[in-house]
């Protein structure tokens, strides 16, 4: 029979199962703490492990990523419902819908390269007990450093990968667009890729040369150098300008520099060539046809009768032809790099280097005659200036004519035309004015004898005597306009035209070289007129200042105005029409009349001095007005040009040189 427990023995089997009760309680608390903490750290494996799938993700997206983030963010977290998160990156934010700032936040910088470049951010929108980290656990701040520690990794990966994205499209771009001829070789001598242009000159479509063997491409008289090239490119990585002729599909030939380099990869094994052709076929052809034209002009320099040389800015010699070095009688050594003074005198030396001096300034070339003190010879010298290609003048090359033949020629004919000239103006002299005046004189004097009338005898010595003063007046001013001098009718200046021409379109007396007036016959009208459909055609408002002596200036003016108011019968008159225009830095003064005009052979002589057309032989002038004007415009600078056709008229055309201003 079983004996019944005492009291005692119940109280502690009592006792022992309180004991074990409260034992097994705080198991069961320890197992619900572990369980509750691994459901944490299954959470915080979840988010890792679902930032880690986003990034395996294919093409997806720096932004895609980060967003993906804050949304594995709230359920990882221990009050997910309560849980918002907010990631920014260089000013740029990504946030879960509810994201708030509170109070009770958990943060984390987002660093690369030592350098913060964004922050983690975990906020809870309502307030929880105190834990490890406010009111967060000490799991979650080791899960939010984890987060943008592995966002770090991601970022610099990342934008790698686009580095390199970005710097594949720029090669492949500058490949294709490239204008050389762009390849890719392999170590084996395939070719494995090439650009359009390379294409583009070979005539294949790349389909037809990709796999195919580098000696495709190329010439066969070159193939020989590209066996010695390509072991030296896989040798040493490189090549520069190598000179060989590629070859088209057509047969083609191009000449190229070929330069390459090679891609290698981290062991430093050669994976291909990046190989560029330059193109410079144009430039060999235009070498050779440098070398073609250099080797003309050394025959044609070398050939030529007269002497051509080149000088430095010191006028020393840098070249001479053969021509020019015989005149020297030395070898080209004792010549070349010797100054220009040392074969020249010094008044020689001093007009050349004026000249040098000139064209090395103005950049322009210029020619002028010049006489050798050595052998008396003339030479005609064209100096030009010797330019590099940004335009700098290094030298003056200068071509020296022989023209002593051709100056004795002119001489003799520049005589015989002189002396013809003399026999005219003699003729004219002699037949017309002194005729006429001594006939004056002759009949005043006979006349004398026929006549007891002591004032009457006084009137015809008077008569005759003012004959003779006019001739000696008319032989006077043929002698100074003869021989002009600078400053002989006055210095040369700037004279307002308008205020001079008008006086003399007035109808008044106009004044004669002689300085007598001469009346107008108010039958011929004198006027100024203006066609604007006239190319150049000025008004009278319009008149430029002109360059000359007033005095020569009005002379000729006056004495193309008498000479074709002079061209009308007296008894019917006419008009005499003024007009002007401009070219360039001239101005022409045009005075033309419909009076009796002249033939060819009239009006070739009609400047020469003491000559008179057919229909003025009985004028009281002496034949010198046009020869005068001639002689004044040309004082001036300028010119005067006749245009006449019997029974039509004459104009006249006085050219002087525009001024800057009116003096």
């Amino acid at each position: 029979m079983t004996k019944k427990p005492t009291y005692e023995e119940l109280e502690q089997r009592v006792k022992e199962l309180e004991k074990e009760a409260a034992k097994h309680k705080k198991t069961e608390e320890v197992m619900r703490h572990q369980a509750h903490a691994l459901g944490e750290r299954v959470k915080e494996l979840n988010c890792l492990y679902g930032m880690s799938n986003l990034v395996e993700k294919k093409d997806i997206s720096l932004e895609e990523i980060l967003q993906g983030t804050i949304d594995l963010i709230l359920p990882s977290w221990q009050y997910p419902e309560i849980t918002s998160a907010r990631i920014i990156l260089e000013g740029k934010e990504f946030a879960t819908e509810n994201f708030r700032e509170t109070t009770w936040k958990q943060t984390s910088d987002i660093r690369a390269h030592g350098e913060r470049i964004g922050t983690v951010e975990v906020c809870y929108l309502e307030e929880k007990p105190e834990s490890d980290d406010g009111p967060f656990l000490k799991e979650e701040r080791n899960l939010i450093n984890a987060i943008a520690h592995r966002l770090r990794r991601i970022i610099e990966r990342k934008r790698a990968e686009e580095g390199l994205w970005v710097s594949e499209q720029r090669f492949r771009q500058f490949f294709e667009n490239e204008p050389e001829y762009c390849y890719m070789i392999s170590p084996e001598g395939v070719i494995l890729d090439l650009n359009k242009s390379a294409l583009k000159v070979l005539g294949y479509k790349k389909e037809e040369l990709v796999g195919k063997s580098l000696k495709t491409i190329y010439a066969p008289e070159v193939l020989p150098k590209t066996r010695v090239l390509f072991p030296k490119w896989r040798k040493t990585g490189k090549l520069k300008d190598e000179e060989l002729v590629i070859i088209s599909k057509k047969g083609d030939r191009r000449t190229v520099l070929l330069s390459a380099d090679a891609v290698k990869d981290r062991d430093g094994k050669i994976l291909h060539s990046v190989s560029v052709q330059k193109d410079i076929t144009d430039r060999k052809r235009a070498e050779e046809a440098l070398r073609e034209s250099e080797e003309k002009y050394r025959c044609l320099v070398e050939s030529t009768e007269d002497s051509i040389y080149l000088v430095d800015r010191n006028c020393r010699y840098l070249f001479v032809n053969k021509k020019h070095l015989s005149r020297f009688t030395l070898p080209k050594g004792k010549v070349i790099g010797r100054a220009y003074s040392d074969f020249h005198s010094e008044e020689e030396t001093k007009g050349f280097e004026e000249k040098v001096k000139e064209v090395l300034e103005t950049r322009k070339s210029l020619s002028y005659e010049y006489r050798s003190q050595r052998d008396g010879g003339y030479f005609l010298r064209t100096l030009s200036p010797v330019k590099k290609p940004d335009g700098e003048t290094t030298a003056v090359t200068v071509v020296s004519k022989n023209i002593s033949e051709r100056k004795r020629a002119e001489e003799a004919f520049r005589q015989a035309a002189a002396l013809k000239t003399l026999t005219t103006v003699l003729e004219n002299f002699i037949g017309d004015s002194l005729g006429n005046l001594l006939f004056i004189v002759y009949g005043q004097l006979g006349l004398c004898g026929l006549n007891d009338n002591i004032a009457q005898i006084r009137s015809n010595i008077s008569a005759a005597t003012q004959g003779l003063n006019e001739l000696i007046q008319g032989t006077q001013a043929y002698q100074e306009f003869s021989s002009l001098t600078e400053g002989s009718l006055g210095d040369i200046s700037s004279v307002a035209l308008g205020p001079m021409l008008e006086p003399f379109l007035s109808g008044k007396p106009l004044q004669t070289y002689q300085k007598k007036r001469f009346p107008i016959n108010p039958k011929v009208k004198l006027r100024f007129v203006y066609d604007p459909r006239q190319q150049g055609a000025l008004s009278w408002e319009e008149l430029p200042p002109v360059s000359g002596s007033k005095r020569a200036i009005a002379t000729a003016l006056q004495e193309t105005l008498i000479n074709a108011v002079e061209s009308y019968d007296p008894g019917k008159g006419g008009h005499v029409m003024v007009s002007a225009k401009k070219e360039d830095r001239n101005l022409i003064i045009e005075i033309a009349d419909t009076g009796r005009g002249m033939g060819n052979e009239e009006r070739d002589k009609s400047q020469l001095p003491f000559f008179k057309i057919l229909g003025m032989k009985g004028s009281a002038r002496l034949g010198l007005g046009a020869y005068i004007a001639r002689q004044s415009v040309e004082y001036c600078g300028g010119d005067i040009h006749i245009e006449s056709r019997e029974g039509v008229g004459t104009t006249a055309s006085i050219l002087l040189k525009v001024s800057d201003q009116v003096s």
